[in-house]
């Protein structure tokens, strides 16, 4: 199954993964800017579903998903269709306050 991930690339611009013995999964860029691996390995598609920052490319591949990690598959938007067409960012999980513009640190040597 082609499986994207969430997680921040290394410097080299990959995310490894182990799976059984010595296989190694390598998440490169695609095309889109998107890192991306082919991983044949029921078992490790499985636990790497659970982790949550790991899902199917292709949303025709969430019901197998779905059925092989026991974790309801959804996209990268929290939508389980796969498309980013989610209405003004409802259940996209940010807190209101990821909206509001940071306020400034004071600084302690001027307010004397």
């Amino acid at each position: 199954m082609k499986l994207q991930t969430s997680i921040i690339a290394r410097r080299d611009g990959t995310v490894r993964v182990s799976g059984k013995g010595a296989q190694r999964y390598v998440f490169q860029a695609d095309e889109d800017g998107q890192l991306v691996a082919d991983v044949d390995d029921d078992e490790l598609v499985a636990h790497l579903l659970q982790q949550g920052t790991f899902w199917p490319v292709d949303p025709g591949d969430y019901d197998a998903a779905t059925a092989l990690s026991g974790v309801q598959t959804v996209g990268p938007d929290g939508g389980a269709d796969g498309d980013d067409d989610d209405a003004d960012g409802a259940g996209d999980g940010q807190p209101q306050e990821a909206n509001t513009p940071p306020r400034p640190r004071r600084n302690p040597r001027k307010a004397r």
